[in-house]
């Protein structure tokens, strides 16, 4: 009787043990499978992260020409403030001579021109008082020059701190959308990581079993 039941009870054990490590296999498939994603997916993020570091430095780096473009626009500002004020004065300067000289008889310039000695003298004194008027109006001419390069200086510098300002959003917009990747490949990856966990406690699950059925 005994003889008859073991050979039984023997195809029984290999069946079970068979179909244990059937799933052992099975496991490990898909625990391979799972880690090869959370490879991949790793993967994935340390480039998504190196490009978001690199549009972060690109960012930096455009934050720095927009401050010194602005450092620039301030002190061609300040330059543009102390020519207005010059070209104020000067004019104004010039403008109280001419008052001066045409338009009243008591004046230095008058009496200049009043204490020639001949005509001779009279006609140097004259041409003088001409050559100071006509130098206040070149040095007029040459602040107003200088503020109008001034002025052009500085709104090609707002041109480019504009241009930089566009960059710089494209770049943040960038920078969001790499964010926003690595947030979802994170997800992924928590969820394969969890995955894998499972099919590893599974796995070892089974090849407890499989001892325990060889030791039976």
């Amino acid at each position: 009787m005994l003889g008859i039941i073991f050979p039984a009870y023997a195809d029984q054990k290999q069946q079970q043990l068979q179909e244990v490590n059937r799933q052992i296999q099975q496991q490990k498939a898909n625990l391979n499978s799972t880690k090869k994603k959370e490879t991949d997916i790793m993967s994935q993020l340390n480039n998504i992260e190196k490009s978001m570091s690199q549009t972060q430095n690109e960012i930096d780096a455009t934050n720095d020409r927009i401050a010194y473009l602005e450092h620039n626009i301030q002190t061609t500002q300040k330059n543009i403030d102390k020519q207005q004020k010059d070209l104020d004065e000067q004019t104004e300067t010039l403008g109280d001579r001419l008052v001066e000289i045409y338009e009243t008889g008591d004046t230095s310039y008058l009496e200049v021109l009043l204490s020639a000695e001949d005509l001779k003298d009279f006609i140097t004194r004259y041409d003088m008082l001409g050559s100071i008027v006509e130098q206040d109006v070149d040095l007029i001419k040459t602040i107003n020059k200088q503020k109008k390069e001034l002025a052009l200086k500085k709104s090609e510098l707002e041109v480019k701190q504009r241009e930089l300002v566009s960059v710089r959003e494209s770049q943040e917009s960038q920078k969001a959308t790499l964010a926003a990747q690595k947030g979802e490949k994170q997800e992924v990856l928590g969820s394969v990581q969890k995955e894998k966990s499972q099919y590893a406690k599974a796995l070892a699950a089974l090849e407890q079993s499989s001892r325990e059925i060889e030791a039976m």
